[in-house]
């Protein structure tokens, strides 16, 4: 269960009930502008003088599904199975992060234009019918379009039901790692970096140092946990970034995590429209005896390695995973975002949110 519930909300804070929506960044790091840099950003919903017509639809972008008679694919597609389809993807948006709503069931959509100053957005979906409900269209504070790759928390009580809305971000909190991906699962918000070094995604200005792994590969990816039972998130009197929790060291192109209540840990890990993608499904049990401290801001902290010897199970998926998210009935929701008009020439495309069971 995430720790994503209705009618409670945070400001700078990122108290418990936040809408927590991720991407990794598509382009390399020295090109990522578009991103609020080591930042997680909140809002206030912008007013509006009468509702707009929706912008977005769910029309499918994929005519031929030609991952199923692919061996490659087999565990995945006896464990996993396509739900709800994208929204977005025939407006040419390009999908990225994903969570739910315990309490209403709504699925939670971000996405991104890889055209300079056009307007992210968050869409909607009902999982009980499937249907796009709303549409929630991103501006800086001053009004102008933001158009990152999204990393924002959103008071829900902000965010009307039904409709087409914008929100403006007011403001950032700068942490560790230039934050590729993020969860709010297990009672943590979890903050990630994509770390793919021999594509031009380097170290974060905050964890300048890799991590030793039992697979014999130096770690660079670190995904820093805050215990939101703590309340608020915020930077302290000195330090440069809001100081982590705990922190899980990963493997090199990751785009999406999960923490199961089960002691689990689920990490999307995928690169290139044309390259299959990976489901790592980890065995750990947070406050149980640490892997390593790690050093953030001067001081350590808690670190966990997600390696060979807590990996449970990799599923080998089509190329393209994202972001990832809890489900109510105990599975994954996985989000893909090879169905984007902009990898039209990707293989193995899919236009579907789907859900696994591990």
């Amino acid at each position: 269960m995430s720790c994503f519930k209705k009618g409670l909300s945070l400001s700078a804070a990122l108290l418990a009930g936040a809408l927590l929506l991720t991407a990794c960044g598509g382009a390399p790091a020295s090109s990522a502008s578009s991103v609020p840099a080591s930042s997680v950003a909140s809002s206030e919903t912008a007013e509006q003088p009468e509702e707009p017509a929706m912008k977005y639809t769910q029309t499918p972008t994929v005519p031929t599904e030609t991952y199923k008679e692919e061996a490659d694919f087999a565990d995945f597609l006896s464990k996993a199975e396509p739900g709800l389809v994208i929204p977005g993807l025939a407006e040419n948006l390009i999908p990225q992060g994903m969570d739910q709503c315990d309490e209403t069931g709504i699925l939670y959509i971000s996405g991104y234009y890889t055209t300079d100053g056009k307007s992210s957005a968050i869409l909607a979906v009902d999982t009980a019918t499937g249907e796009l409900t709303a549409e929630y269209i991103l501006l800086n504070a001053g009004g102008t379009p933001f158009d990152g790759h999204v990393g924002c928390a959103i008071p829900l009580k902000d965010l009307p039901a039904e409709g087409s809305h914008e929100v403006k971000l007011e403001q950032t909190i700068p942490v560790p790692v230039s934050p590729s991906f993020l969860s709010c699962s297990h009672g943590y918000l979890w903050v990630g970096n994509f770390y793919h070094p021999g594509a031009d995604y380097p170290l974060s200005d905050g964890m300048k140092y890799t991590t030793a792994s039992a697979d014999g590969e130096d770690y660079g990816c670190y995904i820093m946990g805050y215990d939101l039972s703590k309340g608020s998130l915020s930077v302290a009197d000195g330090d440069d970034y809001a100081q982590p929790d705990v922190v899980l060291v990963g493997p090199n192109k990751i785009q999406g995590v999960v923490a199961g209540e089960d002691d689990t840990v689920t990490l999307s890990q995928s690169y290139g429209r044309k390259n299959n993608a990976s489901l790592l499904h980890y065995s750990l049990a947070l406050g149980e005896t640490l892997d390593t401290m790690l050093t953030v801001q001067g001081r350590d902290v808690p670190g966990y390695i997600l390696d060979s010897k807590r990996l449970k199970e990799s599923v080998t998926a089509m190329p393209m995973t994202e972001a990832l998210a809890d489900a109510k009935d105990g599975g994954i929701y996985v989000l893909f975002e090879s169905g984007a008009i902009h990898y039209a020439n990707g293989l193995f495309r899919t236009d579907h949110v789907w859900k696994i069971k591990f």
